[in-house]
């Protein structure tokens, strides 16, 4: 088992717009499912959330059904459809701080996060390389590089599994069955998705 830090709720939490639900995500729960024993919470972003092409909320959730709902411990939370969205913050706030999931990208990106600096100091996170981030210690610099991820070092454990470089934009852009799981796919035939980007 991963000797993940400690949280208010014992939960492990997985947020994005799931539009739609890759090779990715689906390696980043199975992982968390066999490593821990924790609850893993799917957190769909509403249908406010400024997205192009974003396939309708209830379809999100029903791809992430087709995927995770014959598992008990994975929970999807509806919470982001309700009301504007106000970041991941207020999320996590509500939700009462469980362990948060980021992809070595969205670490990356994580300064330009609406309260960033509130967001470090009262959550702690799981980090996956992937992608350009391919080890330890690319994450690591990110977090050395920058002076408030620095501060909140013991806030984030990094995990020693890549996950695929595989993005949901890719798929749209490309319409390439290997970058969904196929139950995901056979639902975006059936429901003629994301045919327009």
């Amino acid at each position: 088992m991963l000797k993940l830090p400690e949280s208010p709720t014992q939960a492990i939490m997985l947020g994005g717009s799931f539009n739609p639900p890759t090779i990715a995500h689906q390696a980043m729960v199975e992982y968390l499912l066999q490593n821990t024993d924790r609850e893993i919470w799917l957190v769909p972003n509403g249908d406010q959330y400024q997205r192009k092409n974003l396939a309708p909320f209830p379809m999100r959730v029903q791809m992430l059904k087709l995927l995770f709902g014959n598992n008990e411990r994975v929970k999807i939370i509806e919470t982001e459809n309700q009301g504007i969205f106000q970041g991941t913050y207020l999320t996590l706030r509500k939700l009462n701080h469980p362990l948060f999931v980021l992809g070595a990208d969205s670490l990356a990106d994580l300064p330009t996060w609406i309260k960033f600096t509130d967001l470090l100091r009262e959550n702690r996170f799981i980090v996956f390389p992937r992608g350009h981030y391919q080890t330890a210690e690319d994450l690591l610099k990110i977090i050395e590089d920058n002076p408030e991820m620095k501060k909140y070092r013991h806030h984030f454990y990094i995990v020693p599994e890549t996950v695929p470089a595989v993005s949901s934009t890719a798929f749209r852009e490309t319409f390439a069955s290997a970058l969904v799981p196929p139950k995901v796919y056979r639902y975006i035939q059936e429901h003629n998705l994301y045919q327009k980007e």
